[in-house]
């Protein structure tokens, strides 16, 4: 019965030339088959690309936690920490100490006038700024006065400062200046570095 339908109202379609109308009854099935198919690949797509996204993010901030932990306990504050002073030129200072106990020597006041200088030329710092919070302490350190400094002066005293070492805080060079004179040494001023001290709680 339905065969007969189908085939009659085939008929009456082909005969009347009808071909738009019978495109649409056999292609709009297809047609309509194939976008829902492709809008439902399209929204699996969207939804991997956001799944994706949100492993990437959750996963970079995973990281970012870890990173986090493993720098405030690197540089976690304990007990206040005091830069030490800093003798410079040491190494010319133990060579006029052997020059001035040589006979030949024992009397010559140039020597002896550079050596009361050099024992006297320490770098140290004085606090001039601090700011805190529940998190960390910032203390900005500045140079009290300028020292003669050489090449081993210069390493040592960038170590002391900016090298990593146990229970010591987050320090910082901000500033300094340094002025080469003629016998291979330089004059180090205005020399400044932040600390910052991070609080056992976080």
């Amino acid at each position: 019965m339905l065969n007969k339908l189908f085939f009659h109202i085939g008929k009456k379609i082909i005969l009347k030339k009808r071909f738009f109308l019978f495109s649409v009854v056999v292609f709009l099935p297809i047609f309509t088959s194939f976008t829902l198919i492709y809008l439902k690949s399209e929204k699996l797509k969207k939804m991997q690309k956001n799944f994706n996204f949100i492993c990437q993010r959750a996963s970079k901030t995973k990281w970012q936690r870890e990173a986090k932990k493993t720098f405030l306990k690197k540089f976690k504050k304990g007990d206040s920490f005091c830069l030490q002073s800093l003798n410079c030129k040491e190494e010319e200072i133990g060579n006029l100490k052997s020059m001035i106990s040589h006979p030949a020597f024992i009397h010559s006041k140039n020597l002896k006038k550079r050596l009361n200088f050099l024992e006297g030329n320490i770098l140290c710092f004085k606090e001039e700024e601090i700011n805190s919070n529940s998190l960390l302490k910032e203390t900005i350190e500045k140079q009290k006065r300028e020292v003669e400094v050489d090449k081993e002066d210069i390493v040592k005293i960038l170590n002391s400062i900016e090298g990593i070492s146990e229970n010591k805080p987050l320090m910082i060079i901000n500033s300094f200046e340094l002025t080469k004179m003629r016998n291979k040494s330089f004059i180090l001023d205005n020399m400044g570095f932040i600390k910052v001290e991070f609080f056992e709680k976080f």
